[in-house]
């Protein structure tokens, strides 16, 4: 059961997969340019948070 939801990130469209790297950071991939919508140059990227 889903209590609630928060948004974290905006602005960067699909967010796909979240992992802990050894680091201890976050990193999450977004996947813009898989046929929905109109995929623009660096839409897909790796971001690491931390």
């Amino acid at each position: 059961r889903v209590a609630g939801v928060e948004t974290v990130l905006s602005g960067f469209g699909r967010l796909r997969e979240v992992q802990v790297g050894l680091d201890g950071a976050l990193y999450v991939t977004t996947s813009n340019r898989d046929g929905r919508g109109r995929p623009r140059s660096g839409d897909d990227k790796v971001l690491r948070l931390l």
